[in-house]
C-alpha cells in the first residue's frame, strides 16, 4: 500500500454523545413497538435496544439532527428521522449477525420477525414523513440495492494495498442504509445543500467505518473464516490454498515488518479527515468534530497494534496468534 501516513492536526476534538431526550424517547418508540409481541419477542427487542443505545453508534443516532439542522427541518421531523435511523440500526444489525452466523439471544424465528418489525417501522416513519415521492423512493431503493449487494460479495475485487478512490467510496455501499437519511434530507429541506455535497462526509465515514471494523476484528473474522480487508492487506500474495495456518503465518510475517499497518491505519485516518473537511465546508461543525476525533481515536487503535508487534518481537511469544 503507498498511503502515506497522515498526521492530525487537532486531536483534542471530542466524540458526539447520545442525546438523552432521543435515548428515552426511542426506548418508549421500541416499548410501544414491541407491546403487542410475545413476551419472548420483547425481552429480545429490548436488549437489542441497549446493544445499539451506546456511543459506538454516536452518527447513527445524531446525523438525523446534523444534516436536519443543515436542511432546515423542523425539530419534529429531526425527531422522526432520529426515530428512521435507529429502527434502521436496529434492523441491519440483526441482519448483519445472521448473515455473519454470530449468535442471537433468542431462536432464528423470533431474530426474524424482530428483523421485520424494525425494518416495516423504519419504513412506515419515511412513508409519514416524505409521502410517496418517487425521486425519494427511487434514492430508497438504489441505496438498498447497493446494500444488499455489498452484503453478498462485500469488496470482493477491491484490493486495499492499491485502490483507487472510487474503490475506496465503494466501501461506503456496506454501511449505505446510513444514506437514507440524506435521501429524506433532499426531499423534506427548504435550504438543502446539493444532495452529492450532502452525502460526501457520510460517504467517507462509512468507508473509514468499514475499513476500521476490519482492522478491529481480523483475528475475529479470521478464526471465522469471514473475509476481512486487513487480513487481506497484510497478505502480500494470496496463497493458492489459503489453509488457516498459511494465511496466519503470513500475516505474522507482515506484522512483524509493520509499514502495512501503518498504511492500513493511515489509509483509515485519511478517510476520516477526509470526512471531516467535507462535513466543515457544509457548515456542520459537530458531525467534523466527531469525525475528527474518530480519527485520532484510529491513531491509537494503530499505535496500539504496533506496540502490541513491538512486545511479541520482544518477548518472542505468540501474542497475536495464540495456540
Amino acid at each position: 500500500m503507498a498511503h502515506s501516513q497522515v498526521k492530525l492536526e487537532k486531536p483534542v476534538d471530542q466524540l458526539a454523545s447520545l442525546h438523552d431526550l432521543d435515548v428515552a424517547r426511542m426506548r418508549g418508540r421500541f416499548d410501544l413497538l414491541l407491546a403487542t409481541q410475545p413476551e419472548s419477542l420483547q425481552r429480545y427487542g429490548r436488549l437489542l435496544f441497549e446493544r445499539i443505545a451506546v456511543s459506538n453508534w454516536s452518527v447513527e443516532w445524531n446525523l438525523a439532527r446534523w444534516l436536519g439542522a443543515r436542511s432546515g427541518l423542523t425539530a419534529t421531523h429531526q425527531e422522526r428521522l432520529v426515530a428512521v435511523n435507529v429502527f434502521g440500526l436496529g434492523y441491519i444489525r440483526l441482519h448483519d449477525d445472521r448473515l455473519d452466523g454470530e449468535r442471537q439471544e433468542a431462536d432464528e424465528v423470533a431474530a426474524r420477525a424482530l428483523e421485520a418489525l424494525l425494518f416495516e417501522a423504519a419504513c412506515g416513519e419515511l412513508h409519514e414523513l416524505v409521502g410517496e415521492d418517487p425521486s425519494f423512493w427511487h434514492s430508497f431503493e438504489a441505496i438498498m440495492a447497493g446494500w444488499e449487494q455489498a452484503a453478498i460479495d462485500p469488496a470482493a475485487d477491491i484490493d486495499v494495498r492499491s485502490m483507487s478512490p472510487a474503490q475506496i467510496d465503494r466501501l461506503a455501499d456496506i454501511g449505505a442504509p446510513l444514506l437514507i437519511t440524506c435521501a429524506a434530507c433532499a426531499a423534506l429541506g427548504p435550504g438543502i445543500p446539493e444532495h452529492g455535497a450532502m452525502e460526501k462526509p457520510v460517504r467517507h465515514y462509512l468507508s473509514a467505518a468499514v475499513l476500521y471494523d476490519h482492522m478491529k476484528d481480523w483475528a475475529d473474522d479470521l478464526a471465522a473464516g469471514r473475509p476481512n480487508l486487513f487480513v487481506a492487506a497484510m497478505l502480500e500474495n494470496q496463497p493458492e490454498n489459503p489453509d488457516h495456518d498459511t494465511i496466519r503465518q503470513q500475516i505474522q510475517r507482515a506484522l512483524i515488518q509493520i509499514h502495512d499497518v501503518q498504511s492500513y491505519s493511515a489509509l483509515v485516518i485519511q478517510e476520516l479527515v477526509r470526512g471531516a473537511d467535507a462535513a466543515q465546508a457544509l457548515g456542520m461543525e459537530t458531525f467534523a468534530q466527531h469525525l475528527r476525533a474518530l480519527a485520532g481515536q484510529a491513531n491509537e487503535t494503530g499505535a496500539q497494534t504496533l506496540e502490541g508487534i513491538q512486545q511479541y518481537l520482544m518477548q518472542g511469544t505468540a501474542l497475536f496468534f495464540p495456540v
